[in-house]
């Protein structure tokens, strides 16, 4: 019977353990980098060049009290104001995230609706048809 020509290669115990602290150290290495360096940097970065934007765009009063942000809608009554979007958060910036509410949702549809009837009330002279509305049934 003749020996295959094909050399079968197997690993050793000691080469095991070596690839082993190889995979080791590299996830040490891109934690570090990744996890810890990376963050560091960027927001160093950040804070040297656009230390306003950094801190979240925040809006101070006359007595640099924090009122607000420039990046979190707000909810406004005069009616020579602009009005923003609906807001699933009645506009608190401490809960800026979402019910996640589909557009077919009858709360959000309600919603929705009684926005476009208050908007319509405060704006009486523009024809609802120059809302970017795309349901018929609002």
């Amino acid at each position: 019977m003749e020996k295959s020509s094909r050399a079968v290669t197997e690993v050793q115990p000691e080469s095991r353990v070596s690839y082993f602290l190889i995979i080791v150290r590299l996830c040490l290495v891109f934690i570090v980098l990744c996890g810890i360096l990376y963050p560091l940097v960027s927001t160093g970065l950040a804070q040297v060049f656009l230390p306003s934007q950094a801190n979240g765009s925040l809006l101070k009063n006359d007595a640099g009290m924090v009122v607000g942000s420039e990046l979190i809608g707000q909810s406004f009554t005069d009616p020579g104001l602009f009005h923003g979007r609906v807001s699933s958060i009645d506009y608190k910036a401490e809960a800026s995230g979402s019910n996640n509410y589909a557009p077919s949702n009858p709360a959000m549809l309600q919603r929705t609706k009684d926005f476009i009837a208050q908007w319509h009330q405060d704006n009486p002279s523009i024809p609802l048809t120059q809302l970017p509305i795309r349901s018929p049934n609002m």
